[in-house]
């Protein structure tokens, strides 16, 4: 593995997407996608009120490029205990309450597994459903999960806590059938569904393979994650790609390079047509995300309609 220049893998990125002239530049430049992207991905770049409920740490599986410690457990400071569970509705609870507070999307996520923690999730959510009559709002709603526990009866569950969209982290199970059946379980129950992946070299193959399922079950999105490196995942990173084939590089997080990877899958929907979008969630994104820009200065009128609409009815 090798340490890469930015502006190096900055003009290797600039030179993909110009071959690509069907690739839609959106937030002055920082969205780059295909399709129309994901409603809960507006809040990543736009001045609007949005978050993550991340709650829980414990997890079925093992994936390499897992940036969170994995010793990491629900002690009595982590996400999962209840005392912090407890505070954190708290918290939420004070939104509700907060007239100046007008909320556009909150996802359900984990350090771990989201759908271990459903019986905390569908809390918060009848907050967010007392919200959206109190203030007469819709919320959007999208749920990060690797698939496993994503049965029908946990899909009602879902349904119940108003969820609109299911991102599947498909490697997590090794690209598993029962996962794939999940996620056509899901769309034919109404779920917009979605797949988010680490933009993984060594997962080239399965990647290309999954792109005909997810035009097939219906799919919406396809994220691909540029890789963020840290602490806990750099050991992985550095067996996987011993050589000089793949290398990191520092914007404002440091990031595993992906050689274009996500430009020969956009290629590729591209040709075959499939119906879905595909994001290039690349270290910019962190940036923009982590800034929110609008801390210096920010405006609704500065955005453009890159997102599919709101559901109109879940």
């Amino acid at each position: 593995m090798k340490i890469l220049d930015y502006t190096e893998v900055m003009e290797e990125k600039i030179e993909n997407r110009k071959a690509i002239p069907e690739i839609e530049y959106d937030v002055h430049g920082h969205c780059i996608h295909i399709g129309k992207i994901s409603t809960g991905c507006y809040g990543c770049f736009a001045n609007v009120e949005c978050g993550g409920i991340q709650v829980g740490t414990q997890c079925m599986c093992n994936c390499p490029m897992c940036y969170y410690d994995p010793l990491r457990s629900d002690s009595e400071w982590d996400r999962g205990h209840p005392e912090f569970i407890a505070k954190y509705l708290g918290e939420i609870t004070e939104k509700l309450h907060n007239d100046n507070i007008v909320p556009y999307a909150y996802s359900y996520q984990s350090s771990g597994e989201t759908l271990i923690y459903i019986n905390e999730l569908e809390k918060f959510a009848k907050i967010f459903e007392e919200m959206e009559k109190k203030k007469g709002v819709k919320i959007y709603h999208h749920l990060y999960t690797n698939g496993i526990l994503a049965n029908e009866d946990m899909l009602k569950r879902l349904k119940d806590m108003r969820v609109h969209e299911i991102r599947f982290h498909l490697s997590a199970s090794h690209f598993s059938k029962k996962v794939i059946n999940h996620m056509y379980l899901a769309a034919k129950m109404g779920f917009r569904v979605s797949i988010e992946e680490p933009s993984w070299p060594l997962h080239r193959e399965e990647l290309f393979d999954i792109l005909p399922i997810l035009n097939d079950v219906g799919g919406s999105h396809l994220n691909m994650v540029e890789c963020q490196v840290t602490q806990f995942n750099i050991k992985n990173i550095e067996k996987y790609y011993p050589g000089l084939d793949c290398g990191i590089y520092k914007d404002f997080y440091w990031h595993l390079y992906d050689n274009g990877m996500v430009y020969d899958i956009m290629r590729e929907v591209l040709d075959k047509k499939y119906s879905f979008s595909v994001l290039d969630c690349n270290s910019g994104v962190e940036r923009c995300r982590s800034a929110k820009m609008h801390q210096v200065f920010d405006h609704p009128s500065l955005y453009g309609d890159f997102c599919l609409e709101f559901p109109k009815e879940n």
